[in-house]
């Protein structure tokens, strides 16, 4: 049967653009400042909603390594897989 290598490379053209598309959003992602909805601390998985869509999503899961309350702005930092890193944001 000749579908396999195919299916292999089909298999791996998919994998290579899920990629280019995850690098494209994180970098789009990265340097956005929301407002915290759901209290964050380390250790504790909070929500925020950005003050632009990305993705068509408005509201993401966070994470952070510090203590943000509800209304705080944070800015991300860093994207791991659909969660986004945060920090305090104070400009």
């Amino acid at each position: 049967m000749h579908y396999r290598p195919m299916k292999s490379i089909t298999n791996k053209i998919k994998a290579v653009a899920h990629e280019v598309l995850k690098r494209h959003l994180s970098k789009k992602l990265i340097g956005q400042v929301g407002v915290v909805t759901q209290r964050v601390q380390p250790g504790v998985i909070g929500e925020m909603r950005l003050t632009k869509a990305i993705a068509g999503k408005d509201r993401w899961v966070i994470e952070s390594q510090q203590q943000s309350r509800m209304g705080r702005l944070v800015k991300v930092i860093e994207v791991r897989g659909s969660t986004l890193v945060v920090e305090r944001f104070n400009g």
